[in-house]
């Protein structure tokens, strides 16, 4: 969503964000049996780039129950011993500033870490803001972080929420500062540094420097 005028006054819901002024630009509520291709990119892809195992596979997207689901499996692909989902909205909505809510529960496991993030339209590296990323493996410890650059970065972790449970994560993103919350409670707030329209990443990595390897349990 976007607001002209930005405002960080919580506004728990759809009807009081048009109140104060919010327009909604994007939305998604997974009730369909596919996801909208109008609204998101499945990627094809993989990379092995950091420790890497993972292959980016359309196959493993899909949504019921009004929820989108990224499967992971230890079915490899090609030269990947892991199989993993990813969807962007690179192309197709992309914007600069604004609140963004995403209700979610995040996997545990073993060399997992799921995020949602974004990216700037360009293809460029950075800025990157990582609304909320988990490793698998210590589900209480949720991260907020603001890469400004190569080893530039600001963050916080959060260690009172269990990610395994439903929560709102929330950024607000405006020309000053990029404000992080967990249902609506303010877990983070620093400078903002990134003035470009960005798109919304939403994926499970596998395996890499940071979380480690997956283990015989996952």
């Amino acid at each position: 969503m976007s607001q002209e005028n930005f405002s960080t006054e919580e506004i728990p819901n759809y009807d009081q964000y048009i109140k104060k002024g919010w327009a909604l630009t994007f939305q998604d509520e997974f009730d369909g049996t596919e996801v909208s291709t109008n609204r998101w990119n499945k990627l094809n892809s993989g990379y092995k780039d950091h420790g890497r195992l993972h292959h980016y596979l359309p196959e493993q997207v899909f949504s019921s129950s009004g929820t989108l689901k990224l499967q992971v499996d230890n079915n490899p692909f090609e030269s990947f011993p892991y199989r993993s989902g990813a969807v962007t909205t690179q192309g197709l909505h992309e914007q600069l500033y604004g609140k963004f809510e995403i209700r979610a529960r995040l996997p545990e496991g073993q060399g997992f870490i799921p995020a949602i993030w974004l990216l700037p339209k360009d293809h460029s590296a950075f800025p990157e803001i990582d609304i909320v990323e988990m490793l698998g493996q210590l589900p209480s410890e949720i991260w907020h972080v603001a890469h400004k650059g190569p080893g530039e970065r600001n963050c916080a972790m959060t260690t009172n929420v269990d990610g395994r449970e439903w929560h709102l994560y929330t950024l607000d993103w405006s020309k000053d500062e990029l404000i992080f919350y967990i249902d609506g409670i303010e877990k983070f707030k620093t400078t903002n540094f990134a003035n470009s329209a960005m798109y919304l990443l939403m994926n499970v990595t596998v395996g890499g420097v940071w979380v480690g390897d997956p283990n015989n349990e996952n």
